[in-house]
Formats: structure tokens, C-alpha cells, sequence
């Protein structure tokens, strides 16, 4: 025991002295990093809890591959990044991933591996308990479902240091997401958008789902605060509210059309029915009037608008996602509401003179909607009559000709 003491000091004594000579052959520079590392513990373990910067940063930045790693001395990082890459790759080769693999990089680190495949698999998930390697992220983003948000924020508060500034990103068919985490973290040190999803997700059961590709994540710019996000494919979006809107108008009235009309029809595949060639052509007469009172009322560049309804028909149309009909009917109690995606853009529509046909029939077809598991939407209609639903959940009075338009499609189907 003695001599391994004796061995423990003069190793340390020759570390000591060899920073003593680095530092020396090679001076301080500005913004570099030069931590006190703090161990009272008699242990084989170098590295302490405890980390003082004397000067500079807490953390360097280091590249590898396409990334930059932003590393605390505490985190785990390979420390020879032109070696590590070659590793890695090898191991990509050897595991032979897929766009259909799911992977688990367990004690991820700073997730180096898991953001070095990322673009290789369906999916990546970094699993690590050092806190100090969640510490260093600048930039969280948090998908846990809006039930859940609370209790991941309560779980996140803890982890995150008060002596920097934290940009966070919800993703959540949720109202007001980004309020409700930030709340439950409960620190300012927190800057907490929310963003707006577009990819078609279904789960198979399990930790498999199936997952539409979609080439942008678009999120509120002005709840950011002037951060930039290096990721290329997050999208700050200024004016969110409109462009909220605007996602409301195209995807999802779209999604209503194919939705309840293709119920009508008999279709429960979801693809089916977008692929009909009625479907089709209302889609269409659909999007171009759609298009042009959104460029109207606010402004967007027809060509943009225009690519933008055909990403959604795009996705609406393609079979490799498997939905129903079912999924994409559900709750037409609040997809009836009188700001919502349905009676939204047909008081648009009619606001600048334009064809509200389409939307009009659907709103009808989904009034007469029935299915198993509805509940909520079987005991209204218990209760009420085609007229009140158009009253009382539309929003609709009776002498406007919306009412009365959506009537007429009531009585013809």
C-alpha cells in the first residue's frame, strides 16, 4: 500500500510538472480552456468532481467528421479525432446500418456516435448518466408527447447548470407546448420553442415505429431569441403564428378532405383513398384556391405556397407509410371547430371570393362521420342535431351561407 502511494504521488508530481512544461512551450491563449480539476479521493481515478475554470471557456470545440463537439472536461471524448473517425466508420460498416435500423448508443457520452450515424438509421437513441455530458448541450430538443411534458421537465430542471443558457425545442401536437415545459423546469436561464411536425409517425407496437422522412424541423424564431441553430435542417420561422396557420390550411384541411371523404367512399387505408382520382381532383381544386387567399392574407410567394401544398399531397399520397382513414378522422368534435383547419379556411376562402366546395362537402362528411371508438363524437351526436353541431361547434349562424351550403351537402349525401 505504501508503495503504491509513493507511485500515485510521483506520478502526479510528473503530471504536474509535464503541465507545467506545456504551459510553458505553449501560452495561454485567449478563449482556450484551463481547468482545475479537483480529487480529495484516494482512488486510481484522476479526474474529480469538482472543475474550476482559472481562464478562458469551460469547454473546447473540437470537429469530427461534419460535426463540432462542444466537450467539458468532465465529458467522455476520444481524444485523437482523425483515428476516432476511421473508427467509427468502421464500426458503421460492420454493423451494416439501415434507413430501417433503430439503434441504442448506450453511455453515449456527448453522443459523438449517436450524431455520427444519425444519418445512416431511422433513428438514434443516446442513453448516458454522467450529467455533466448532458450539461454540455447548448441546444435540447424534446419530443415525449404533451401529457408528458411536465414530468420531463421536473426531471430535466436538476441537470441543467444555472451558469449557462440553455435552447430548448418541443415537438408536440399540444397547445402552448413550449410554455408548459418551460414551467415546469421553472429556470430563466432557458429559452423553450416549440416547433410544428410534419412527418406522418406510426407506432407498431414496442420501440418499432414508421416514420415519414421530412427534410425540415420549422420552429418559433422570436421564442428563441435570436439563437441561430447550426443544424441545417431546424428551420426558425418568424411570424410562427401565420406560419401555424398556414400548416393548418394546406396539411391538415388536406388531410380532412382525404380523411372523411374517403370514408364516405368506403376506404380504410389512408393511402387508398388520397390515391382515388375524385380524391384527387378535389385535392387539387382544393390546394389552388387554398393557395392563393394564404398568399393573400399573408403575404407568401405563390411559388413557395404552391411547392409547399405539393410536399403535403406528396406526403398524403405516399404509400410507403401505412395509416388509416380511422387515425385521420378521429375527434371530429374539435376538427370542426370554429378556428380550426376545416371552417377556418372556408371563412378564408369566402373572406376573397374563392371556391369553398370542397372543404364545404368535407365539413358535411365529417358531421355524418361515425365510427367504433368514438365515443365523445357518438354521445354529441346523441345529443344534438346536424344544425346545432353547426351552431354550436362551428361556429356557424344560420342565415351565413356556409351554414347553408353545408347543409345542402348534408342533404345530398
Amino acid at each position: 500500500m505504501l508503495k503504491r502511494k509513493v507511485l500515485k504521488k510521483i506520478f502526479i508530481s510528473l503530471s504536474c510538472l509535464g503541465i507545467f512544461i506545456i504551459l510553458y512551450l505553449f501560452p495561454v491563449k485567449e478563449n482556450s480552456v484551463n481547468p482545475s480539476i479537483i480529487n480529495n479521493k484516494d482512488t486510481n481515478v484522476i479526474m474529480g468532481k469538482e472543475c474550476i475554470t482559472l481562464y478562458g471557456e469551460d469547454y473546447i470545440v473540437d470537429r469530427l467528421g461534419d460535426y463540432n463537439f462542444k466537450i467539458s472536461p468532465l465529458s467522455f471524448y476520444q481524444v485523437n479525432p482523425v483515428q476516432t473517425e476511421v473508427l467509427y466508420n468502421t464500426a458503421k460498416d460492420f454493423a451494416e446500418l439501415s434507413k430501417e435500423d433503430t439503434v441504442f448508443d448506450l453511455y453515449c457520452g456527448i453522443g459523438t456516435i449517436s450524431i455520427f450515424i444519425a444519418d445512416s438509421v431511422k433513428q438514434v437513441y443516446g442513453v448516458e448518466i454522467v450529467e455533466e455530458a448532458i450539461e454540455d448541450a447548448e441546444l435540447i430538443l424534446v419530443s415525449v408527447g404533451g401529457q408528458n411534458l411536465k414530468d420531463v421537465g421536473a426531471s430535466l430542471a436538476p441537470l441543467l447548470n444555472d451558469e449557462k443558457h440553455y435552447y430548448i425545442i418541443t415537438a408536440e401536437n399540444a397547445s402552448h407546448p413550449s410554455k408548459t415545459l418551460k414551467e415546469a423546469i421553472g429556470k430563466e436561464n432557458i429559452s423553450v420553442s416549440e416547433s410544428t411536425v410534419f412527418c406522418t409517425t406510426i407506432e407498431d407496437g414496442g420501440l418499432d415505429i414508421n416514420s415519414e422522412n421530412y427534410p425540415y424541423l420549422q420552429c418559433d424564431a422570436d421564442l428563441l431569441e435570436g439563437y441561430v441553430p447550426a443544424a441545417k435542417t431546424l428551420k426558425p420561422i418568424e411570424n410562427f403564428s401565420n406560419f401555424l396557420t398556414r400548416k393548418l390550411y394546406t396539411y391538415n384541411a388536406a388531410s380532412c378532405v382525404i380523411a372523411y371523404i374517403g370514408w364516405r367512399k368506403g376506404y380504410s387505408n389512408y393511402a387508398d383513398a388520397a390515391n382515388d382520382p375524385e380524391v384527387l381532383e378535389l385535392l387539387d381544386k382544393n390546394y389552388e384556391a387554398t393557395n392563393k387567399v394564404l398568399c393573400k392574407e399573408f403575404g407568401y410567394e405563390e411559388a413557395d405556397q404552391k411547392e409547399f401544398a405539393a410536399l403535403s399531397k406528396a406526403k398524403f399520397c405516399d404509400r410507403t407509410i401505412v395509416d388509416t382513414v380511422a387515425r385521420n378522422a378521429r375527434d371530429p368534435q374539435r376538427k370542426l371547430g370554429a378556428a380550426e383547419r376545416i371552417i377556418g379556411p372556408i371563412k378564408l376562402l369566402h373572406k376573397y371570393g374563392e371556391d369553398a366546395s370542397v372543404l364545404e362537402r368535407t365539413a358535411a362528411c365529417a358531421i355524418l362521420y361515425d365510427n367504433d371508438g368514438e365515443d365523445a363524437w357518438r354521445a354529441i351526436k346523441a345529443e344534438k342535431t346536424n344544425e346545432q353541431i353547426l351552431t354550436d361547434i362551428c361556429g356557424l349562424e344560420k342565415n351565413e351561407i356556409i351554414y347553408q351550403n353545408i347543409m345542402k351537402y348534408l342533404e345530398e349525401v
